[in-house]
């Protein structure tokens, strides 16, 4: 028996099953984690690459109708400003258009 009250061969046994133990069994099924996590950022990388370019060319495709609404919300502006300056002189009309836009929640710049 040794100082510390433990047989030698049971010291021996024990140091034995600790140095193959975490090299011989973690190998494999760290290699494999590791492997997997890799191949998963990668799939994710390539699908929002793809969906970045779906989406940048959906935006490309919809600027000319953009375009479009902001040249029509620029002449409407202008006509209903147009309308509200007749509906300030006097245009019985005019001042009926102008009541009618702000019934239906229409605002109009400059008035």
């Amino acid at each position: 028996m040794r100082q510390d009250g433990r047989r030698p061969q049971a010291a021996a046994a024990h140091c034995a099953v600790r140095r193959t133990w975490p090299a011989g069994r973690l190998a494999i099924p760290l290699a494999l984690l590791v492997l997997g996590f890799i191949l998963m950022v990668g799939f994710q990388t390539v699908q929002l690459i793809r969906e970045r370019t779906n989406l940048f060319e959906v935006q490309l495709a919809q600027e000319p109708t953009v375009q479009e609404g902001a040249k029509l919300r620029q002449q409407l502006d202008s006509l209903a400003s147009k309308t509200a300056a007749l509906a300030d002189a006097g245009n019985p009309g005019a001042k009926a258009v102008i009541e009618e836009m702000r019934r239906q929640g229409v605002t109009i710049k400059g008035n």
